[in-house]
């Protein structure tokens, strides 16, 4: 399905390439219903570069790619909005504990 599956000691990874026209939206929702750790790559015509001259952008991280599913930044996503999540909660229970607080200090007068 993928243009190149690189397999690794780490884990695969689906990697599409972008010469003529982006990935379909079908394989990238396939890749993120998976779970497939999936990139695509940008390679346009009209650049006009040789392949030597891509082949030389790549080895120097210069190409424009697109992470399409990445399981690590997935994790951190997940993290971040738990994160989130809890200080909206730890907020709403100091924000309770103040009103709390002023209540009683205005009873006991």
């Amino acid at each position: 399905m993928a243009d190149v599956y690189l397999a690794t000691e780490t884990g695969g990874v689906a990697i599409e390439v972008c010469v003529t026209h982006k990935c379909d939206e079908d394989k990238e929702q396939y890749y993120i219903d998976q779970q497939i750790d999936s990139i695509e790559y940008y390679f346009p015509l009209a650049e006009g570069n040789s392949i030597s001259e891509w082949i030389s952008l790549v080895r120097d991280n210069l190409v424009k790619y697109k992470w399409i599913y990445h399981s690590e930044l997935e994790i951190k996503k997940i993290e971040h909005f738990k994160q989130i999540e809890e200080e909206k909660r730890n907020k709403k229970a100091e924000k309770r504990n103040r009103a709390l607080s002023s209540l009683r200090k205005a009873i006991s007068k």
